[in-house]
């Protein structure tokens, strides 16, 4: 279900949403747990080709609940100053959501572990790299097209 922005003047187009998600450090992804209760854990991720990806590990929690209820939501809090004289907070922000599946095809697996890799600071790319190539065949990559967007632009 979508929900419409109660600010739609604050609303960011589609394209400037991608564009926070660029520059956006983690996300707290949120699942459907096997009760139906929401799970939601802070993850690095990495923006390819308009689609989030995410490692983990095989036999993880989030791999379980992917194949329980492959509906995801995430949200990404870019900027945020707290004005207490205004009781108030300025924030630029990311809310969305998709279907996750988990990556099979070769190909894409690399592309995403690279890129992984090169989402961290240059001095520790070879380090990650070498470590998530060592770890490839036993590593779980998550993915997920976006299909719907809730942003908000509320910093001055």
């Amino acid at each position: 279900m979508h929900h419409a922005m109660r600010r739609h003047l604050q609303a960011l187009t589609e394209k400037e949403a991608y564009e926070l998600l660029e520059v956006a450090s983690h996300l707290v992804l949120s699942f459907v747990d096997l009760d139906n209760s929401p799970y939601c854990v802070p993850v690095n991720f990495v923006l390819e080709n308009r689609t989030v990806y995410v490692h983990g590990a095989p036999m993880g929690t989030r791999s379980q609940l992917i194949r329980h209820n492959p509906k995801i939501s995430a949200c990404a809090v870019i900027q945020d100053h707290i004005v207490p004289e205004k009781l108030t907070s300025y924030f630029k922000s990311v809310a969305l959501q998709g279907t996750a599946a988990i990556v099979t095809d070769y190909d894409e697996k690399l592309m995403a572990l690279i890129s992984l890799a090169k989402n961290t600071p240059q001095n520790l790319f070879n380090k990650v790299y070498k470590k998530l190539k060592h770890n490839f065949n036993m590593l779980k990559l998550l993915k997920s097209a976006l299909t719907k967007f809730k942003q908000s632009n509320q910093l001055n």
